[in-house]
C-alpha cells in the first residue's frame, strides 16, 4: 500500500520536470558587425515572456527601454518643469539561432533581425542596411513572476510615459574560440531538466530499496 500511494508523487514530479524546466534569470542575445542594433536607452525593464512557440523553439518577450525625460509647463508668468521616465515597448522573439525585435512605426523599418550564419559569426539587418561579422553578447535580466503562454500571435509596440524600476544592460565581445557562441544563451534550460532528471532517479532509487 506504501508504494501504491508514492506512484501519483513520482508521476507528478516526473511530468514537471519535463514540462516546465529550470529556466534562467537572464538572456543573452548577439550583435553582429560591430553595429548596435537593439533599442537602446539609458536602461530597460526585465524581459517578461509573453509567448512560446507551440514547437517550444522560440519565445517572445516584452522589451522595454526607459529613458529620462524632462518637459516644460507655462504656468502664467513662470515655467514648470516636470522630470519623468520615457518608456519604449517592443516584442523581440528570441530563438537559438537568433532573434527578431518588432516595432510599429509607419516612418522606419518595422523590424530588426540578428541571427548566426556560422558558430562565430551573423548577419544583423533592419530592412535598410546589413552588418556582418564577428558576435558581440548583450545580456538582459528577465522577468521571473509567470509561466508564457503557448502562442504564436505576438502584440506590437508601443510607446508611452511612465515610471519603474531600472535594469541595466550589460555587453561583452565574444572570444575567438571554437566553444558554441550559444552555449550560454540554450545550456541553462537543459541544466534545470538534468537536475530535476537527477531527482526522479532518486526517487526510483528508493522506490527500489523499498520493494526489495
Amino acid at each position: 500500500m506504501f508504494l501504491l500511494a508514492l506512484l501519483p508523487i513520482l508521476t507528478l514530479y516526473l511530468g514537471s520536470a519535463l514540462s516546465n524546466p529550470v529556466s534562467s534569470a537572464n538572456v543573452t542575445i548577439w550583435q553582429f558587425g560591430g553595429v548596435h542594433r537593439l533599442a537602446a536607452g539609458t536602461s530597460t525593464e526585465p524581459l517578461q515572456a509573453i509567448g512560446t512557440a507551440t514547437d517550444g523553439l522560440a519565445t517572445t518577450y516584452l522589451y522595454q527601454v526607459l529613458n529620462p525625460q524632462v518637459q516644460t509647463i507655462a504656468t502664467g508668468t513662470t515655467n514648470q518643469l516636470l522630470t519623468g521616465t520615457a518608456t519604449v515597448t517592443r516584442t523581440i522573439v528570441i530563438s537559438a539561432s537568433g532573434w527578431i525585435e518588432s516595432f510599429d512605426n509607419p516612418t522606419a523599418p518595422n523590424a530588426i533581425q540578428c541571427s548566426f550564419v556560422s558558430g562565430q559569426d551573423g548577419v544583423c539587418f533592419d530592412r535598410v542596411s546589413t552588418a556582418s561579422g564577428a558576435a558581440a553578447s548583450v545580456v538582459l535580466a528577465v522577468s521571473m513572476s509567470s509561466p508564457p503562454a503557448m502562442t504564436t500571435s505576438f502584440p506590437t509596440s508601443t510607446q508611452h510615459p511612465g515610471s519603474y524600476n531600472t535594469v541595466l544592460t550589460t555587453a561583452t565581445v565574444l572570444p575567438s574560440t571554437s566553444t558554441s557562441a550559444l552555449s550560454n544563451a540554450s545550456g541553462r534550460p537543459l541544466i534545470g531538466i538534468f537536475r530535476k532528471m537527477g531527482g526522479v532517479f532518486l526517487l526510483l532509487q528508493v522506490l527500489v530499496i523499498l520493494i526489495l
